[in-house]
């Protein structure tokens, strides 16, 4: 929303891709697994551990839950500014 202020408290759903949507972030499984099993490669494993590390780096910021796919990523993110 474009004049909306994203330092409110708040939970918000955040999804970024990879340039030209490259899958380089994770391969997923095949098979009867539900869900299928997603292996991170160097790449993904990096954006993983930055994606750990942001309530660490952001103070009030809370890691609700995310998914790496291959070529982007869902994140979940609360921030609680009170």
């Amino acid at each position: 929303m474009k004049y909306y202020d994203y330092a409110r408290t708040g939970a918000y759903f955040i999804t970024f891709c990879t340039k030209n949507k490259r899958c380089v972030l994770s391969s997923v499984g095949r098979g009867a697994l539900a869900p299928p099993p997603v292996t991170l490669t160097p790449y993904g494993k990096i954006v993983d551990e930055l994606i750990r590390n942001i309530p660490l780096v952001y103070p009030g910021t809370f890691l609700e839950h995310y998914v790496i796919m291959p070529n982007h990523v869902h994140l979940l993110l609360r921030l609680d500014m009170g």
